[in-house]
């Protein structure tokens, strides 16, 4: 039987960049990134999700969902708010699922 894959998403700041990082990653600092980059940003993974979401549909819900890379809470409370609607929109989660914020332990999805 086939498992569903998990959902991933790369977030692509982060306030400095690491010696051992291998992620792609722009250094921001610590004000954030740039609302006009945050906007770009944000608008390219909605589009990557429409994509993206076609292929998933067939699989099911998702058992997982990740967010990585750099630091997702570079994101913004209102950028987070607008990735996980775009999520929610495009692809299922399975009850349960397990929603993991980036370095944080995982929350269990209702």
């Amino acid at each position: 039987m086939r498992q569903p894959p998990t959902l991933y998403v790369h977030t692509p700041f982060c306030r400095a960049k690491c010696r051992y990082c291998a992620f792609y990653s722009t250094p921001v600092g610590p004000g954030g990134p740039p609302q006009a980059a945050l906007s770009r940003f944000l608008a390219a993974l909605e589009a990557e999700m429409d994509q993206q979401a076609l292929a998933f549909r067939p699989w099911g819900p998702a058992p997982s969902l990740f967010f990585g890379g750099g630091t997702p809470s570079l994101l913004g409370a209102q950028g987070l708010a607008r990735v996980l609607e775009a999520l929610r929109q495009r692809f299922p989660l399975a009850p349960g699922a397990e929603i993991n914020p980036g370095g944080q332990p995982g929350l269990r999805h209702a």
